[in-house]
Parts: structure tokens; C-alpha cells; sequence
């Protein structure tokens, strides 16, 4: 039941209530001042690092500049964003290799070559549908049409909206995003600990989560007769977004490794870099789940596959879980199989009794030994 409710709520347009909005933009602008500030600092390292930071954010400025407000100003679609924010990843990975001198070069390699190949995939990815035609500058994405359908129920003005959300997702990359890569980056350790060895785990398995379940989806678009049917197929058996949780899982990783090396002023922790950091996932988890991920995706979906609500009955949105129709599935026959077994057991075992008591006494000593490899091979059957 609660299930059914939640897919009956993805047909109606979700809003978020005004105090969340308000406390979104406080969370907002006090990791865009610890990031650009670290706090003002007059540690040597943290200072020098600190006017970095606020470099790289005037650069990320001028690419969302130049790829998103602009073009969506004049086209008046929103999906430059997608194109803009994975470039500023690519970004984000070579500047921070080649201006944070301080930090282990092989742990900063490492960790900027994962941001460069995350960022490389999705703009690759964005950069194809553009030229190929398959974002159109006359038809918005799907889930920037139902951020338009948010927009008109609050009664507010799309062009402004478009603006203040790309200036968000700028805020993210000059602030939540680049603070775990700046923590990593700048650790000068040389010994690799057993928390980055479980981020580099996630990293991989969130890497793979995400590419073969969006690989599972195109083969499935392309493929599919019917093309009002759900892809319930692989991963997306287990969840109806796993490529959104494979990318969350990259964001969880970061933060996890990003905790061995907090900023420190004087050997004392910078007030407010572990709730920056620990904002990263979950602020990750909001855009993914809530703002522009699952819940607009399936508000679509309920009225375009007309068998997408029974697939969310079973299919958890986010957190994957073994499929309930095949352990179903498999409960069932075993539990058949074993009553089967079991009526088979007791029906033969009725027949040898009745035998045995109609036999003479000569026959029954031979009889009753091999009813008892009998009942050997009947339990071992049953089990």
C-alpha cells in the first residue's frame, strides 16, 4: 500500500516547502564562504590556498557563464546546465593538479584522473546528444519541463528561475564539489589509509553501477518494440534509478576520503569543514532524489509507460534491494518442490508400511532394510 502511494504521488508536481528553501540557500552560501575563505586563515598553506579556491570559482563563474546562463537565456532551455557543470568537473581536475603543489603527487594524480574521467564521461555523453540532435533547443528535458511545472504552480518567471537554478549548480561546483578534491589533494601523507582504500571502492563500484546501468537503459530504448515499456532489466531491477545512486556513490567516496585530511589552522580543525563536507552527499542525495533526479523523471514516466506505477509497487526508487518478484518467484517453487517431495515421501512410505504388514515374518526383515535406504533416500530428496 505504502508503495502504491508513493507512485500515485509522482503524478502530482512537488514543491518545496518555503522554510526548506530558505535553509537550502543558508546551507548554500555558507559552503560558498568556508570553501573561498577557509575561514580567513593566516595559516601560510590554508591562506595561499584559500586565493586558489577563490580563483577556480571565478573560472567556474566564467564557464557557466559562457556554457549555460547565456545559451539558456537565448534558447530558453535549460540543459546547458548538463553540459556545463561536468566540463567545470574536468576543469576542477586540472586545476587543482596543477595549482595544490603541497599534496602527494600520486594520491593527487590518482584522485584527479577519477574526477577527469567522471566529468569526461557525462560532457561526452551531453556534447553527442547535442550533436546529434537529441536535445533540441525547441524541447527542454524532461526534468527541467517539470522544474518549469514548478515554476508556473509557485507563479513565479521561468527566465529568472532557469538563472537562479544554473547560479545553483555553480554555487555546488565552487563549493561542495571542489572542497573534498581540495582535502585529498593537499594531503601530504605518503602512507594510503584504510578510509581511502574504502573510497576508492566506492569510486569503482559507483563508476561501473552507473555506466552499466545507463548502458542497460540505451540498449533497452533502442531495442524495445514497444517504446512505452519500462526497463526493468539488470540494475534496474533492483532500483528504478541505480545510474542516479552509482553517482552518488562517486560523491560518497570523495567526502570519505576527503575526512583524513581536514583543513587545520594551527592544528586545530577548521570549524564547519566536516558539516561542508558531510552537505556534499547529502545535498548530492536532494539534487538526485527530489530537485532534478528521480521524482521528476517519474512524474513523466506514470504518464507516458502505462505499466511504470506497477514497477514502482516493487522496485525501491534509490537504495537498490533484491528484486521482490524473483525472490518471490523463488520462494514459491521451493516451498512447491519441497511439499511435493514431502506428499511423495509420506504416500510411498503409507504403501511400504502396508506391505510390510501383510508380508510374512522372513519378508519383513529383508523388506524393513530396504525400507530403511528408503527413508534415506526420501529425506535426502526432500532436502
Amino acid at each position: 500500500m505504502a508503495a502504491a502511494q508513493k507512485a500515485h504521488r509522482s503524478d502530482e508536481v512537488q514543491t518545496e516547502p518555503a522554510i526548506f528553501r530558505t535553509l537550502k540557500w543558508v546551507v548554500f552560501f555558507f559552503g560558498f564562504y568556508f570553501t573561498n575563505s577557509l575561514m580567513h586563515s593566516k595559516e601560510a598553506p590554508l591562506a595561499a590556498h584559500a586565493g586558489l579556491l577563490r580563483l577556480h570559482t571565478a573560472y567556474q563563474a566564467l564557464l557557466f557563464l559562457l556554457l549555460a546562463s547565456s545559451p539558456a537565456y537565448v534558447t530558453g532551455v535549460m540543459w546547458w546546465v548538463d553540459l556545463a557543470w561536468p566540463v567545470g568537473l574536468c576543469f576542477m581536475s586540472a586545476y587543482v593538479f596543477t595549482h595544490f603543489e603541497e599534496g602527494w603527487a600520486l594520491r593527487k594524480g590518482v584522485v584527479c584522473s577519477l574526477l577527469f574521467l567522471h566529468g569526461l564521461r557525462m560532457a561526452a555523453g551531453a556534447c553527442y546528444a547535442i550533436l546529434s540532435g537529441t536535445w533540441r533547443t525547441d524541447k527542454d528535458l524532461p526534468r527541467y519541463r517539470y522544474q518549469r511545472l514548478r515554476c508556473a504552480k509557485l507563479e513565479g518567471n521561468w527566465q529568472w528561475e532557469m538563472q537562479v537554478e544554473i547560479f545553483v549548480q555553480f554555487l555546488a561546483n565552487s563549493a561542495f564539489l571542489i572542497l573534498p578534491i581540495y582535502c585529498i589533494a593537499s594531503n601530504t601523507s605518503h602512507t594510503v589509509s584504510w578510509l581511502e582504500a574504502v573510497a576508492l571502492l566506492l569510486w569503482v563500484c559507483g563508476y561501473v553501477i552507473e555506466n552499466v546501468a545507463d548502458a542497460t537503459k540505451m540498449f533497452h530504448s533502442r531495442t524495445a518494440k514497444n517504446k512505452t515499456s519500462v526497463c526493468d532489466t539488470g540494475l534496474w531491477l533492483w532500483c528504478r534509478h541505480p545510474n542516479f545512486f552509482g553517482e552518488w556513490l562517486l560523491w560518497i567516496a570523495y567526502t570519505t576520503a576527503a575526512l583524513c585530511n581536514l583543513p587545520r589552522d594551527g592544528g586545530r580543525v577548521l570549524g564547519g569543514s566536516v558539516f561542508v563536507l558531510a552537505c556534499t552527499p547529502a545535498l548530492m542525495y536532494y539534487c538526485l532524489v527530489f530537485y532534478t533526479g528521480a521524482v521528476p523523471a517519474e512524474y513523466f514516466s506514470t504518464r507516458k509507460r502505462p505499466k511504470y506505477k506497477e514497477y514502482c509497487s516493487r522496485t525501491p526508487m534509490f537504495f537498490p534491494r533484491l528484486p521482490v518478484t524473483d525472490m518471490g518467484t523463488n520462494a514459491t517453487t521451493a516451498a512447491a518442490a519441497i511439499a511435493a517431495a514431502v506428499a511423495e515421501a509420506e504416500a510411498e512410505g503409507e504403501a511400504e508400511a502396508e506391505a510390510l504388514a501383510t508380508a510374512p515374518m522372513t519378508e519383513k526383515v529383508g523388506k524393513d532394510k530396504g525400507h530403511t535406504r528408503l527413508r534415506r533416500s526420501l529425506r535426502a530428496k526432500v532436502q
